[in-house]
């Protein structure tokens, strides 16, 4: 059974960072069992496999997209109203 998380990814694009916050659903078992929880989350939202750098960033490997990714913050949606509410405030 899958479940709404709020998530934040933290972007590093040359000189400048910035974050995306959205909701997702995943899987809590999956989210569990990944042996890179990060590049689990990034693959579910982004589509595209993740490896981790030496930095702690991770590069997707496309060969398209040179940004860097993080997962800043990972907060489980527990009560549907609160999806909806959080949706009035356009993290979608």
């Amino acid at each position: 059974m899958n479940k709404r998380y709020v998530v934040t990814i933290q972007m590093r694009d040359g000189d400048y960072e910035y974050y995306s916050t959205c909701q997702h659903q995943l899987d809590p078992e999956a989210l569990d069992k990944a042996e890179d929880r990060d590049a689990y989350i990034l693959k579910e939202v982004n589509g595209d496999d993740h490896v981790n750098t030496w930095s702690g960033w991770y590069e997707a490997e496309n060969g398209y997209d040179y940004r860097m990714y993080r997962i800043y913050s990972l907060i489980e949606i527990r009560e549907p109203e609160h999806a909806e509410l959080l949706q009035s405030y356009g993290i979608y």
